[in-house]
């Protein structure tokens, strides 16, 4: 059984979807059976910004900058 719930924290990404900074994402967070997990999405553009075991979004932060070089 997954059990969700979603929030908005405050966070300092530049979404690569929408090319905008963003100041605040909507955070997911999934319990599984895989374990705690929490998804970042764009506040503006509500696309996928990433998962992460961890709710510390800076993890994310070098995952869109080098998605963003690629």
């Amino acid at each position: 059984m997954t059990t969700k719930l979603l929030e908005k924290e405050s966070v300092k990404l530049r979404c690569p979807h929408c090319k905008k900074d963003i100041d605040s994402a909507w955070v997911c967070k999934i319990e599984s059976f895989i374990g705690t997990r929490y998804a970042f999405m764009c506040n503006y553009c509500q696309k996928l910004l990433g998962i992460s075991a961890n709710k510390d979004y800076t993890l994310l932060k070098s995952y869109t900058q080098s998605q963003a070089s690629a």
